[in-house]
């Protein structure tokens, strides 16, 4: 459906993020909190946290659903 209507998903979701549990925070603070907690990622993710900082232009759907995947997981794992 979203295709349908010609729009991309970073158009539907809607951006500040709020993972479960948390306060609303943007792509671009989730990203740079991560990067301050980088050695505790795994390899793939550290390895995307690190694409992602170089990346000009907004993310695509599939990359921000990843990042606001890690930063959810970290978030849970430091309760």
């Amino acid at each position: 459906m979203v295709r349908e209507l010609g729009l991309q998903w970073t158009d539907v979701i809607s951006v500040p993020l709020v993972p479960a549990g948390h306060e609303e925070v943007s792509w671009q603070a989730a990203l740079a909190c991560r990067l301050d907690h980088i050695p505790e990622l795994t390899p793939r993710d550290r390895d995307f946290i690190k694409s992602l900082a170089r990346w000009r232009g907004e993310p695509s759907e599939k990359q921000l659903v990843w990042l606001l995947d890690i930063y959810g997981r970290v978030h849970r794992e430091r309760r």
